[in-house]
């Protein structure tokens, strides 16, 4: 995604840059102004976006939160609250219900594929359940 933006702000400007030459355009100026604003504005974009502290491979993490199911629905996934991560939780065993009572988990990030598209996949996964009930 972040390519994409970039990708389009230099095709942006390279278009710019050829409306800007005298005999083409009288106010080449302004249209060149706005190219360096707009790539100006997506770079700041895609530095916020970034400085986003991503989980790391082999991290164990700690999360807790409700249980629920994935896109696919023999997926079971866990989300962090915190930041917003999508944890897939399929590899758990036994397995938590995905509707009921918030769950106290424990897991480490990897890197292996999972068949379910969605979600970082955790391992080595130990849970218990908590008091709280989860909404829905």
């Amino acid at each position: 995604m972040q390519a994409g933006v970039i990708a389009t702000a230099v095709i942006f400007v390279r278009g710019a840059a050829r409306e800007s030459e005298p005999s083409a355009h009288p106010r080449g100026g302004w249209i060149k102004a706005i190219a360096i604003g707009a790539i100006g504005v997506g770079a700041f974009l895609l530095a916020s976006v970034s400085t986003q502290a991503a989980p790391k491979l082999g991290e164990r993490i700690a999360i807790t939160a409700c249980p629920h199911r994935g896109v696919v629905a023999t997926c079971l996934m866990i989300n962090n609250d915190a930041d917003g991560t999508v944890f897939n939780i399929s590899s758990a065993n036994p397995r938590p219900r995905p509707m009921g009572h918030a769950i106290c988990l424990r897991g480490t990030i990897t890197d292996k594929a999972s068949t379910c598209g969605q979600g970082v996949v955790l391992d080595r996964i130990r849970w218990t359940r908590v008091p709280r009930r989860c909404p829905g």
